[in-house]
């Protein structure tokens, strides 16, 4: 019965076998090396002992003869080539007197090696270096006079560990052998014994998985006599209960998917670990996600730092909670209302929050603050010219030189209000499309040149030059009114703003089925942020200028709204300081 489990736990117990060896090995090799490397060193040791012990005892060691050099160095040769060592001699002043074998010989740093000038202070000293040994034995003298011991040199001898280290790489070759091929016979075993081990388990895996990518008719299909067999006895029967339990909710969770889904604001269901459990696609357009980046992830990793968050830290999944969320994607408005979810009076499930755009609401609402705001800026002008200009007239100007000044003012500055409620009017009805605008063939070249040559005295005044390239003959589907009342916008928003004895640029010209008109200036262009508001209601970019010269903001909205009316399409270009460029489309006929 327990057949698998014990082919498992001998799989255990070889693979820790082959991991004892692997340490054995490993120091095993290391002890080798220790043995060796003490072994040469003594060896050498012995040898430095021996050269000093044999070396003559006489205080100047340059003085030897031919016959007595000859005998040491015979001696000394026969030694090194014993154990392939060299053999420096040295005086007492670390000056090299001998060496051994002639073609290696010693460097003329000899003299400071730590090991020499230990040897020279009467201690043998040892070295020790990845690539050799080296030992430094005192060749001392005795005086018979006064029994004094005074060093008269040091033999020196270094010996090279390659061959030490040509063993350790062999055995460790041999042992690396061997263990491979230990490794692979226990690989052979493994995959043979795990194929046994694993194929229920593998079998009773495969089908756990098709069941949670939702095939639920999955069973294992194990006849083993084991813990597994009995494991997958049990797996069945929890796959049926599962099922059925999930056919059941499967069925309520449609339900209240539909209802979710068809709400117009947007729904998140979020559980007290912060992970959403549902939610719609309103919601999910709100916040600028997609349905596959919440999948199995908490709220906080898919909005970090958002405010939505600190409502819900707020609500503490207790309290109904109820804010305005900051940082939406494109400028949206989107208030949240976060109310908790119960359980049995008191266990919390999570929070459901609920997303709603109000958008549209705060923009009609800051359009209406700032249409009053303008109106009544634009309106407070005139009128309070107009009061004082009364006052003058009530207090006795009526009788004096100047009441027909006074009374022509008064006039001016209601035939300003006059255009201004106009041009409101006209704007409004355009906007809302209650105004229609009849559409027939218009030749663009000379409806400009008409422009041009009611705008040229103006133009005069301020020594301007207006110069007129026009390069389309086709006729452009459009109202000649409203067309012309176009270009007079745009030609006097240019007069304004062009320095005096400077030039204007209208052109004309065709692009692919629409004619292009652009109307140029060279005065001080237009900032960037301006830009984007140029054509918005009583919008200016230089209000003193503009006001000084009789504007209410109203002209380029105006143009706007009628060239979106005939179909066409309106822009402006500008570089500050390089003048700006107001160009529109209109389409051909045919």
């Amino acid at each position: 019965m327990f057949r698998k489990i014990r082919w498992e736990l001998t799989l255990t117990y070889i693979l820790v076998i082959l991991f004892s060896v692997g340490v054995l090995g490993i120091y095993l090799l290391g002890y080798l090396n220790d043995y060796f490397t003490r072994y040469l060193a003594n060896e050498i040791y012995a040898q430095s002992y021996n050269i000093a012990e044999a070396w003559p005892r006489r205080q100047d060691l340059s003085s030897l003869s031919r016959r007595e050099g000859s005998f040491y160095r015979g001696i000394i040769t026969r030694m090194s080539n014993q154990t392939g060592s060299s053999v420096v001699i040295l005086s007492e002043r670390g000056v090299p007197i001998f060496f051994w074998p002639k073609s290696s010989p010693p460097d003329p740093g000899v003299s400071i090696v730590p090991e020499v000038k230990t040897a020279l202070t009467g201690k043998p000293a040892r070295g020790d270096t990845p690539d050799y040994l080296s030992q430094a034995y005192p060749i001392k003298e005795t005086s018979q006079d006064d029994g004094e011991t005074k060093v008269i040199g040091v033999v020196y001898i270094t010996r090279s560990k390659t061959y030490l280290h040509s063993i350790l790489l062999e055995l460790r070759n041999r042992f690396l052998v061997g263990l491979l091929i230990s490794l692979g016979v226990s690989l052979l075993l493994a995959l043979v014994f795990s194929h046994h081990i694993t194929k229920p388990i593998t079998e009773i895996t495969k089908t756990a998985e098709n069941m949670a990518r939702g095939d639920l008719n999955q069973r294992a299909n194990v006849t083993t006599m084991n813990e597994i067999g009995v494991l997958s006895e049990r797996f069945n029967l929890m796959a049926e209960k599962l099922q059925g339990t999930m056919e059941a909710l499967m069925s309520e969770k449609n339900k209240l998917s539909a209802i979710i889904n068809h709400m117009s604001g947007g729904v998140f269901v979020v559980d007290t670990g912060g992970e959403i459990i549902m939610t719609n696609r309103t919601a999910l357009n709100l916040l600028g996600l997609r349905e596959k980046d919440i999948v199995g992830k908490k709220i906080s990793g898919i909005i970090p730092g958002h405010s939505l968050l600190r409502l819900l830290e707020d609500a503490n999944y207790r309290r109904e909670i109820h804010g305005s969320l900051e940082e939406m994607p494109d400028e949206k408005s989107v208030d949240a209302h976060i109310t908790p979810l119960f359980a049995d009076g008191s266990k919390t499930l999570g929070v459901v929050v609920i997303l709603n755009d109000v958008t549209k609401f705060h923009q009609l609402d800051r359009m209406r603050t700032e249409f009053v705001s303008n109106v009544s800026h634009e309106l407070r002008t005139p009128l309070a010219s107009i009061k004082g200009l009364a006052e003058l007239l009530i207090d006795g100007a009526l009788k004096e030189d100047r009441a027909d000044e006074f009374l022509d003012s008064i006039n001016r500055e209601v035939d300003r209000l006059t255009r201004l409620v106009k041009d409101l009017l006209d704007l409004s009805k355009m906007e809302s499309g209650m105004m229609k605008m009849e559409k027939h063939p218009v030749n663009m070249e000379d409806l400009i040149r008409q422009v041009l040559i009611r705008m040229t005295p103006q133009a005069k005044k301020k020594n301007i030059i207006i110069t007129a390239d026009l390069k389309c003959d086709n006729l452009v589907f459009a109202n000649m009114d409203r067309i012309q009342q176009v270009l007079i916008n745009l030609i006097d928003n240019a007069l304004r703003y062009t320095p005096e004895g400077e030039k204007i640029f209208v052109n004309l010209r065709k692009k692919e089925h629409d004619c292009l008109v652009e109307v140029r200036d060279t005065g001080p262009g237009i900032s960037p942020e301006d830009m984007e508001r140029v054509f918005e209601r009583f919008f200016r970019a230089d209000r003193a200028r503009t006001r000084h010269g009789g504007g209410f903001g109203l002209g380029l909205a105006i143009t706007r709204q009628i060239i979106e009316n005939l179909n066409g399409t309106i822009g402006v270009r500008s570089n500050p300081g390089k003048g700006t460029t107001f160009y529109f489309t209109l389409p051909l006929v045919g």
